[in-house]
């Protein structure tokens, strides 16, 4: 950028954009849905069995996220069983 002052040109060096790759701490219930991987249901369900993970930001609903990854992360491991079809 120039910036011209009483016929003097000054040349002012902008600072580059800094980028924060940061995780949000709240996300929409929509965002959960695809993030999860489940319904709007699971999620409400979810809120109604671990306090705090919805809470509300005016009339919008959002999730905790660190909550979330919790009960995420706490989910069964599914059996799977080898069929004897090919």
């Amino acid at each position: 950028m120039t910036v011209t002052t009483d016929s003097t040109d000054i040349k002012k060096k902008r600072r580059p954009k800094r980028r924060l790759d940061l995780l949000p701490r709240f996300i929409s219930i929509s965002d959960a849905v695809r993030y999860g991987g489940c319904g709007r249901t699971k999620i409400y369900e979810f809120g109604a069995r671990y306090p705090g993970l919805i809470k509300k930001n005016g009339a919008a609903s959002v999730v905790d996220l660190p909550i979330f990854d919790e009960i995420l992360d706490a989910l069964p491991e599914a059996q799977i069983k080898p069929t004897g079809h090919r």
